[in-house]
């Protein structure tokens, strides 16, 4: 990004399937590698989404979250339509973990 030029990234060989109506953060830790976080959103199936992933520049995406489908079931139920935040995680003494917020004020299924 220091060069003001644009470069065309290798297309990854894995990645999150299309969708829309997610959230996207900047990963601070990795803000230096240009690094990001996306969670749930709608694919164009219409199927509301509760997936984490993270993205490295130049082309590394990683599925962070879930790893099972014993994970998908503990954790927050697919939305779409929310906004989040990235911050410094409250169990952290040192400051350097990092947690992300997110706020929905719309109606999703589930209780989590």
């Amino acid at each position: 990004m220091d060069t003001r030029r644009w470069e065309q990234a290798a297309a990854p060989k894995i990645q999150p399937s299309a969708r829309w109506m997610h959230s996207t953060v900047v990963d601070e830790k990795e803000s230096k590698a240009h690094g990001a976080v996306i969670f749930g959103g709608c694919n164009n199936t219409l199927q509301l989404l509760n997936d984490v992933w993270t993205y490295k520049w130049p082309s590394t995406w990683s599925l962070l979250w879930p790893q099972s489908a014993e994970d998908a079931a503990k954790g927050p139920s697919p939305r779409e339509g929310h906004a989040a935040a990235m911050g410094t995680a409250s169990y952290s003494e040192t400051k350097a973990a990092k947690e992300m917020y997110v706020f929905c004020f719309c109606f999703w299924s589930g209780q989590k």
